[in-house]
């Protein structure tokens, strides 16, 4: 046998890893061998962690909970969402605890020829528990945050908690080091598996579970990275919805949250093309619609009091913007910090802070239209119908194109810039209709 783990140190000790950790030193072990012990050796420190955070935090919230139940007190209401944070961590542990008491037992009988990936293909799909963990990660530590600057009982409690983790820990920790662990936890396996198949040659018996074991671990990770994505885009979107005042009231039932829907950036800025309604707006992009909000009150910290004001699809939108004239392609007070959304529906230009702004916006609009006509090229067929033209009162008004077989590849195009396309031009065929008009009446007089 070569020189391997159970080569080094008693296969039936219970602390053989320990003993191959302090032989370490004195003896060069093999690279997939070393692999091996990093795998236990970081997967007994994170279920340290884990249980850690269990102990120090979890269970003693919970204790106050119910010992505090009919008193008059507001603390245990203010600990119930924390608690609701780590429901998933008791799981967690349990998971990860038969995952290595398992990868113990493989390394105490360990020789060249053992199987290591096929526990974790085994485990793989319990590690599917920590998507809603992941799923609440960024939520419960801002939570935590605004909870500890707003109530002294809860930071009197987290002081004496993290003490508590400090003597627990081999290395000092406190509640925020420790909630991130579970999300670091799943791209480690991926790295540690491919180290471990990279050292291990295709005629071993653990070879192909090697494979899977890696295939397995991307595709939880990112399984789980896009359920986490799509509830961070969800709660986004709740978060902005209450801040529309009429729809929290009841009066409005206008909404902006869908499920295929994607939030993009949002800021102020000033609607150029109205006098009806001055003052600011909140402008928002997400991958299929823009929405504008109303912001009824001057004063900053009531911004986020609004009133959703319109809802405008992307699917047929176009942006004006760098025009050889904006006064006259986008509006008689426009400059280079304003640039135009035209619709079907209607005509919005808007005016940012400066050029710079403006272009960050209409980047980013621009890349959402054409990202969505990517993923949904049937709306080409949809958009290749009605085009913006610039018709002789100085307007845009969608028509269909004057040649229809420029439709489908016109329809691909997102800007208008510098001087529009003849084809948009209605105005010139206008000119051009008048002056037949005038030859056909001369010469039929």
């Amino acid at each position: 046998m070569e020189e391997g783990i159970a080569a080094s140190s008693d296969p039936h000790s219970p602390d053989a890893v320990v003993n191959l950790l302090e032989l370490c030193e004195g003896v060069s072990l093999k690279k997939r061998d070393r692999i091996v012990v990093e795998l236990l050796v970081t997967e007994r420190t994170y279920l340290e962690s884990m249980n850690t955070l269990y102990q120090s935090y979890c269970q003693p919230l919970r204790d106050t909970i119910r010992a505090s139940q009919g008193e008059d007190s507001s603390f245990p209401s203010a600990t119930k969402e924390l608690l609701d944070i780590y429901a998933s961590i008791e799981l967690i542990i349990s998971v990860n605890t038969e995952l290595c008491t398992s990868i113990e037992e493989r390394i105490k009988k360990w020789h060249d020829r053992q199987l290591i990936a096929d526990i974790f293909l085994r485990m793989a799909d319990f590690l599917k528990v920590y998507k809603k963990y992941c799923s609440s990660y960024e939520s419960s530590s801002e939570y935590i945050i605004a909870a500890l600057r707003e109530r002294q009982d809860l930071a009197n409690f987290m002081r004496d908690a993290n003490e508590k983790a400090r003597r627990r820990m081999t290395v000092p920790s406190n509640v925020f080091s420790l909630l991130i662990m579970p999300v670091q936890r799943l791209p480690r396996y991926v790295l540690l598996f491919q180290e471990l198949l990279g050292e291990t040659s295709p005629t071993h018996p653990d070879y192909e579970n090697l494979q899977q074991a890696v295939t397995k671990a991307k595709e939880i990770s990112t399984h789980i990275n896009e359920d986490v994505t799509t509830e961070e885009h969800r709660q986004k979107m709740i978060e902005i919805q209450g801040r529309f005042i009429l729809s929290s009231l009841g009066l409005s039932k206008r909404t902006i949250i869908a499920p295929h829907r994607r939030y993009i950036r949002e800021g102020t800025i000033l609607l150029e093309n109205t006098a009806s309604v001055p003052g600011k707006f909140y402008l928002y992009l997400f991958n299929d619609i823009l929405a504008t909000a109303a912001i009824p009150s001057r004063w900053k910290p009531l911004r986020m009091i609004q009133e959703l004001t319109s809802i405008i699809s992307l699917q047929s939108a176009w942006i004006v913007e760098e025009t050889d004239n904006d006064k006259l392609f986008l509006w008689k007070t426009a400059d280079r910090c304003c640039f135009a959304v035209l619709t079907p529906e209607a005509n919005y230009v808007f005016r940012c802070s400066s050029p710079e702004e403006r272009r960050e916006w209409t980047d980013a609009i621009g890349l959402a239209i054409s990202s969505y006509l990517s993923v949904r090229p049937e709306f080409l067929s949809t958009r290749s119908v009605s085009f913006p033209m610039f018709n002789e009162n100085n307007r845009w008004r969608f028509a269909p194109l004057q040649n229809p077989s420029l439709s489908y590849q016109m329809a691909k195009h997102v800007y208008i810039r510098n001087t529009p396309p003849a084809c948009l031009m209605a105005l010139q065929r206008s000119k051009t209709k008048k002056s037949n008009d005038k030859k056909i009446r001369r010469y039929t007089k």
